[in-house]
């Protein structure tokens, strides 16, 4: 089967990871979908989608699981993306999320972790957490509080109601020059956005 041309994004790290990837929302809701929810995961794979985004709250966590079949044995293919709650942000809530999820991904590390949106702990905190599983090995790729602000990540999902916007200005060139991202001013290419639909 041949592969998909694989245009890439350059992380902060210097790491290029696909630009398209496969997303898991809506998966492990039906047990009958599961063979064919496993089967298009992995002709994704084949086709050159490495990169993979899930989340704890998908399925209440078998989309993971379902990840984890996808992958076996092509672990080292593909670029799993994971997010966590934002009722689990605490530091220690954190922690305790990415375990589960790493157990249910049947692996040792998430390529990159994401804060699924803001939630009520404070900023610090959450970072603290990301920078303990980042310090730990267990996640790669995450927002930390040591790191320069240009390597900050945000994921955004795109909101096409008029009532709901995203939470960073955004311009036809990107982020507009010192916009604020909930209160946390950043310069114009400090960031980088995975936004998904």
């Amino acid at each position: 089967m041949p592969e998909l041309s694989r245009p890439t994004v350059r992380l902060p790290s210097g790491e290029g990871v696909p630009q398209l990837g496969q997303g898991t929302w809506g998966l492990g809701e039906s047990v009958r979908m599961r063979k064919e929810e496993v089967a298009a995961l992995r002709l994704g794979i084949d086709l050159g989608l490495t990169l993979i985004d899930t989340a704890e709250m998908y399925g209440d966590g078998v989309a993971e699981e379902i990840v984890a079949e996808a992958v076996e044995g092509r672990r080292d293919e593909c670029f799993i993306v994971s997010k966590v709650l934002p009722e689990n942000s605490t530091r220690a809530g954190i922690i305790a999320a990415c375990e589960r999820s790493l157990r249910r991904l049947k692996t040792d590390r998430i390529d990159l972790y994401l804060l699924h949106w803001r939630g009520r702990p404070r900023l610090e905190e959450t970072l603290s957490g990301f920078e303990a599983l980042s310090d730990a090995g267990a996640i790669r790729c995450c927002c930390r509080r040591k790191c320069a602000p240009r390597e900050i990540l945000v994921s955004m999902r795109a909101r096409t109601r008029r009532k709901t916007s995203l939470p960073l200005q955004m311009e036809s060139g990107g982020p507009k020059s010192g916009g604020i991202l909930r209160g946390i001013r950043l310069p114009r290419q400090s960031i980088k956005i995975l936004l998904y639909q």
